[in-house]
C-alpha cells in the first residue's frame, strides 16, 4: 500500500514538472499570459489539495502503519495469564498487532481453557475480532471483574455466556484510526454493530455505543447493561478465580499495600492482621474466587471478635449496633433481600457468605465497619466485663414488650422465612425496628449490659462462626433478631476496589481508642503559639470534672475535653473525634457534626407548652428537639439526623427530607369532607395527605 502512494506521487511529480514547464514555454512562444497564469493557479490548486490530503490522511495513517511494522509499541502488550484451575485465562493490558495468534496458541496448549477473564484496555480491532471468533466457536464463557475497555468489549461480546461482576466497568465508544476518513471508519464501525447485533444486544444501546465519540468512553452500568443484553449475568465475587492482577498486587504488596485502610488493622491488631493476610496470599495463589477468600478471612475475623465480645468496651458495643443500625436504615428499603442474608449469614459454605460483600451492596460503608471492629478487638484487653442478667432481662422485656405493641408486624416478620420482595422489605425493616428500639427504650448506660447478654450467652456457639441469636417474637420476649456477620466488609473489601481503574476506598479518619493525651502539634517553651488550647499545658488533657455526661452549644474547650476525652487532632477551632467534629468560636462550642464515633453531645431545648409525638411544618426547634432529640450536625437553617434533614426559616420547620433514621414528622391537613381511599387528577393537597 505504502508503495502505490509512493508511485502515485511520483507520477504527480513527474506531471506537476511537466506542466510547470508547458505554461513557462508557452509564455516564451508568445502565447497568452493569461492562459499562463490560469495554468499556474490549476497547479497550486492540484498541490495543495494533494498536500492537505497527504498532512491530514496519508502521513498519520503511513506513521500507522509504520508503527504497528515496528511491533505496535505505543499499544500496551497482551498479557495473559492461564488461573491455577487450569481452566480459566485472563486477558489484561492491550491487543496490539498480532496478539491474536499469541491468543490461539495459549489455547492450543491449554485446551481445559473455557473462561475468559477480559479485563483489557482494547487495541486493535481486527486482532479484537480474531480473538472473538475463538472465543464464539469454542463457546467460551466470558468474565469482567475490574475493567474491560473499546475493542476488549467484542471478545467479552463473543462469550457463550457474558458475566459481569457486580462494581466492574465496560466502556463503550466509536472505532478510530489515524488518517481514515468517516465514511472509512464506518466499515469499523459495522463490524463493532454486527458483533453487538450477533450478541442480540438492544439496538438503542448499540446507537449509544457507536454515537460516542472515539476520544471519549461510554460506561454504561451494570444494570443497564444486563438489560440491554451486554451482559447475560450479575456475579458478587462467588463464580471464578480472583483476578491475577488483583492476586499480584497482595502477593506483592499485603493487604495494607493494595488497600490502605488495611493498615488501621494492621498497627491495632497486628497478629490479627497476619493472619488474615496470609489467608489471602494463600487463597489469591491457589486461585480460589474473591468470595471463597472472604469467606477464609471471615471466619478468621469473627472467631476473634466473637471472642472479644465479652471484654469489649460498652462504647464498642453501642457503636456496634449504630452500625447496624447504619446498614440496614441504608439498604433497608433498596436491597432488602441482600441486607436480610447479610444479618443471617451463618455458616462460611453457604452461597450468601461465599459472596463478597463490598460487591453486593452499593457504597458500602467500609471504613466505618473496619474502624467498629477494630474498637471492638482493641477494647477487649481489660477481661471478661460483668453481666447483670436480670437488669438485661428486665431491659429485654422492655424491648420486646415495645415491639409487640408498637410494631406487631415487624415481630412477625423477623421470625418469618421470607419468600417475596415484600416479606424481604418487611423483614429487613423489622431488623432495624428492634435495633433502634433498644437504641431508644434502653438507657444508654445499659445498653451495651444487655447487648453483652444478648451477645454472649447463645449456648453452643462455635467460636468461628458469626455473632447469632434467635429470631424476636411477640410470644418469646426474650429472644432477638439474629445479629449479622459483622466481618463482611472488613474481608470483602479487599478485592473490589483492587487493581485495574477501580478507585480505593478513602480511610475516613484515625480511630483513637480511650485517648488520654495528645501532644501539641508544634512544642515551644512557651507554649503560646503551638498550643491553641491555652498556654498551661502541653498536651490536650482535662482540667475539670463535667457533672454532665453531654456537651452542649456554649460548653467550654475544658468542658468538651471533659466529657469526650482528647481528640485524635486539633486546631484552635475544631477539635476532631475520627470523623465527628466539634466546632469553637472564641473558646465556646458553636456546633457539631456527629458521625464516628458518635459525639457526647446534646443540643438543649426548652420544652414545649403541648407536647405531641411529632412536629410539622411550622414548628419551633425546641418542638422537634423536645420530638426528635439531639441531630447529628446542625446550622441555623438545617438540622441534620444521619441522611435526614429538617429545613427552618425564622426558627421554625418550612420542610424536611426523611431517608434514615426516619423523622417522626407528620404534615397536617384538614379531613376532607368526602373520604376515599384514593387521589386523582384535581385532587386537594388534603385530600393527597389524607389517603396518602
Amino acid at each position: 500500500m505504502l508503495a502505490a502512494w509512493a508511485m502515485a506521487y511520483a507520477i504527480l511529480l513527474w506531471q506537476f514538472v511537466g506542466a510547470f514547464r508547458s505554461t513557462k514555454n508557452h509564455v516564451k512562444r508568445g502565447g497568452s499570459k493569461i492562459g499562463a497564469a490560469c495554468g499556474w493557479l490549476g497547479l497550486i490548486l492540484v498541490v495543495g489539495g494533494n498536500v492537505f490530503f497527504a498532512a491530514a490522511h496519508l502521513i498519520p495513517w503511513a506513521s500507522e502503519q509504520a508503527s504497528i511494522a515496528r511491533g505496535d509499541e505505543r499499544i500496551p502488550r497482551l498479557v495473559m495469564e492461564l488461573l491455577p484451575s487450569g481452566r480459566e485465562v485472563e486477558l489484561t493490558g492491550g491487543l496490539p498487532a498480532g496478539c491474536a495468534l499469541q491468543f490461539v496458541e495459549l489455547l492450543s496448549n491449554a485446551p481445559a481453557v473455557n473462561v475468559v477473564h477480559v479485563n483489557n484496555g482494547g487495541g486493535r480491532v481486527h486482532e479484537a475480532l480474531e480473538i472473538a471468533k475463538v472465543v464464539r466457536a469454542r463457546e467460551m464463557t466470558t468474565y469482567v471483574s475490574l475493567h474491560c475497555e473499546s475493542a476488549a468489549t467484542l471478545i467479552f461480546l463473543a462469550g457463550r455466556e457474558r458475566f459481569v461482576a457486580n462494581g466492574a466497568k465496560i466502556g463503550f465508544h466509536s472505532g478510530s484510526f489515524p488518517g481514515l476518513s468517516s465514511g472509512e471508519l464506518s466499515l469499523t464501525n459495522s463490524l463493532a454493530r454486527e458483533a453487538m447485533i450477533a450478541a442480540k444486544v438492544d439496538a438503542p444501546f448499540i446507537r449509544r455505543a457507536l454515537d460516542t465519540p472515539s476520544s471519549e468512553m461510554w460506561y454504561p452500568s451494570v444494570e443497564e447493561m444486563v438489560g440491554a443484553g451486554i451482559a447475560t449475568n450479575v456475579t458478587h465475587g462467588e463464580r471464578f478465580g480472583i483476578s491475577q492482577t488483583v492476586a499480584r498486587q497482595i502477593q506483592q504488596k499485603g493487604l495494607a499495600g493494595v488497600l490502605p485502610y488495611w493498615d488501621k488493622l494492621r498497627k491495632a491488631a497486628p497478629d490479627l492482621y497476619a493472619e488474615i493476610n496470609s489467608a489471602y496470599r494463600a487463597g489469591a495463589s491457589t486461585g480460589l474466587s474473591e468470595g471463597e477468600i472472604g469467606t477464609r478471612a471471615r471466619a478468621i475475623i469473627t472467631a476473634r471478635v466473637n471472642a472479644s465480645i465479652p471484654c469489649a468496651s460498652d462504647e464498642a458495643l453501642r457503636h456496634l449496633v449504630r452500625f447496624w443500625l447504619l446498614m440496614l436504615g441504608k439498604y433497608k428499603d433498596t436491597q432488602a433481600k441482600e441486607i436480610v442474608n447479610f444479618f443471617e449469614s451463618s455458616t462460611a459454605g453457604s452461597t450468601s457468605s461465599d459472596m463478597n460483600m463490598a460487591r453486593v451492596f452499593k457504597d458500602y460503608p467500609a471504613d466505618e465497619e473496619i474502624a467498629v471492629l477494630v474498637e471492638v478487638v482493641t477494647s477487649a484487653s481489660s477481661g471478661v466485663r460483668p453481666i447483670d442478667k436480670a437488669a438485661a432481662e428486665r431491659d429485654l422485656e422492655v424491648v420486646t414488650k415495645k415491639l409487640a405493641n408498637d410494631a406487631p408486624d415487624a415481630a412477625v416478620a423477623i421470625a418469618s422465612t421470607p419468600k417475596t420482595p415484600a416479606e424481604y422489605t418487611l423483614k429487613a425493616n423489622g431488623f432495624w425496628t428492634f435495633y433502634d428500639t433498644i437504641r431508644t427504650e434502653v438507657p444508654e448506660l445499659r445498653q451495651a449490659n444487655l447487648l453483652r447478654h444478648l451477645l454472649t450467652e447463645e449456648p453452643n456457639k462455635p467460636a468461628d462462626q458469626p455473632l447469632r441469636t434467635q429470631a424476636v417474637a411477640a410470644t418469646q420476649p426474650k429472644s432477638l433478631p439474629q445479629s449479622p456477620n459483622v466481618t463482611q466488609s472488613l474481608s470483602d473489601s479487599a478485592v473490589v476496589n483492587s487493581g485495574g481503574s477501580q478507585t480505593p476506598l478513602k480511610n475516613g479518619g484515625n480511630v483513637v481508642t480511650k485517648p488520654k493525651a495528645v501532644a501539641s502539634s508544634r512544642p515551644s517553651a512557651t507554649g503560646d503559639k503551638a498550643n491553641p488550647i491555652g498556654n498551661k499545658r502541653e498536651t490536650l488533657g482535662r482540667t475539670d470534672d463535667s457533672t454532665r455526661g453531654y456537651f452542649t452549644v456554649g460548653s467550654t474547650k475544658d468542658e468538651v475535653l471533659a466529657v469526650q476525652g482528647s481528640p485524635s487532632s486539633f486546631t484552635d477551632s475544631v477539635f476532631n473525634y475520627g470523623t465527628s467534629e466539634v466546632f469553637f468560636r472564641g473558646g465556646r462550642v458553636v456546633s457539631w457534626s456527629s458521625l464516628y464515633p458518635v459525639l457526647k453531645s446534646k443540643l438543649e431545648y426548652t420544652e414545649p407548652a403541648t407536647r405531641r409525638d411529632y412536629f410539622t411544618v411550622g414548628s419551633t426547634k425546641d418542638e422537634v428537639l423536645a420530638v426528635q432529640g439531639s441531630p447529628s450536625s446542625f446550622t441555623d437553617s438545617v438540622f441534620n439526623y444521619g441522611t435526614s434533614e429538617v429545613f427552618f426559616r425564622s426558627g421554625r420547620v418550612t420542610s424536611w427530607n426523611s431517608l434514615y433514621p426516619v423523622l417522626k414528622s407528620k404534615l397536617e391537613y384538614t379531613e376532607p369532607a368526602t373520604r376515599r381511599d384514593y387521589f386523582t387528577v384535581g385532587s386537594t393537597k388534603d385530600e393527597v395527605l389524607a389517603v396518602q
